[in-house]
């Protein structure tokens, strides 16, 4: 991503919270960010400077092979506005760097006191986060650190190299709203999503941050339908109208609401089946809002006279 844009995206984002006098925090992600360390350090050092309550970059800690390195290059960034740190740490990731360096990066920003993030993408036959933390031995006493275990999708590159035997299928239907509420993901190119973990479907995406201002891809994030019915309903609500279809999708054999919500958006009926749940979502949704308006009993009774009066008609 152009410097430039970064930038300016960032403040796009200090002009929308000061107008709807309201926090954000940045993050920045990739790929490998540190690999750009010079330009990181001005965008950390931007959104802190523009107001960002957090700033948080994700890493696989390759910068940290030993700790004189590992401690000046968080001594930078913490003075540079760095409050957050994520770190990979995987069979994956240590496929390329050691795990020395990731618990060095470890070491060093739990003594600065960084927020920590650990995050561990897992399946059937890797070492799991419990496996991690106790490779990790001492270093996670007395600090306070977010773990996150994630289960390896079958998208992109997995599907060559994960055997079929090795996924974390979910027994149940996971019928959970999607968490992600506030989140505006800008790539590269540009191109704008509410999150980061559905391989960036087109059916999902805002619009392109190069030719719309951050504060209408905002807005296209909190009021469109679909994504809306997603946070609220889960993906799961959306199984019963494909199993009106010819090609219905299997109640279950998913691995999280990512994999699931994947699996309902590129489905070769999604247009004409989405079309038609949204229908739906709309009017439960409009009929919940006046429900709540009008006083006991007033809703049911216009209820009541708007059927009589389709009748009539």
């Amino acid at each position: 991503m152009p410097l430039n844009e970064a930038f300016g995206y960032i403040d796009q984002m200090a002009a929308v919270s000061a107008t709807r006098k309201s926090p954000f925090a940045v993050s920045f992600s990739g790929g490998e960010v540190f690999l750009r360390k010079d330009e990181l350090l001005k965008l950390v050092d931007h959104a802190r400077e523009k107001g960002a309550s957090t700033v948080g970059c994700m890493t696989n800690g390759y910068w940290a092979a030993d700790m004189t390195r590992a401690r000046k290059m968080i001594r930078e960034f913490q003075r540079a506005g760095l409050s957050t740190l994520g770190l990979s740490a995987d069979e994956f990731h240590q496929e390329c760097i050691p795990l020395a360096s990731v618990k060095n990066a470890f070491r060093a920003s739990s003594e600065a006191g960084l927020n920590i993030v650990l995050k561990c993408a897992v399946t059937r036959k890797t070492r799991r986060l419990t496996d991690v933390l106790q490779s990790f031995g001492d270093l996670v006493l007395n600090t306070t650190v977010t773990v996150q275990e994630i289960a390896c999708v079958p998208e992109g590159r997995a599907t060559r190299e994960v055997p079929d035997g090795e996924w974390l299928f979910s027994r149940k239907l996971q019928r959970e709203g999607c968490p992600t509420r506030d989140m505006v993901a800008i790539l590269p190119d540009g191109d704008a999503y509410p999150c980061c973990g559905t391989g960036w479907m087109k059916r999902l995406q805002l619009g392109n941050a190069r030719k719309t201002p951050v504060a209408a891809l905002i807005e296209q994030n909190t009021t469109r339908a679909l994504l809306n019915a997603i946070r609220d309903c889960g993906p799961s609500f959306f199984l019963p109208y494909f199993a009106e279809t010819s090609r219905p999708l299997p109640k279950q054999g998913y691995i999280s609401l990512c994999h699931l919500c994947t699996r309902v958006l590129t489905h070769p009926d999604a247009g004409r089946v989405l079309e038609a749940a949204l229908r739906d979502y709309r009017a439960r949704t409009v009929d919940k809002l006046m429900a709540g308006l009008l006083k006991p009993g007033e809703y049911r009774r216009g209820q009541k006279s708007g059927k009589a009066a389709s009748r009539n008609n």
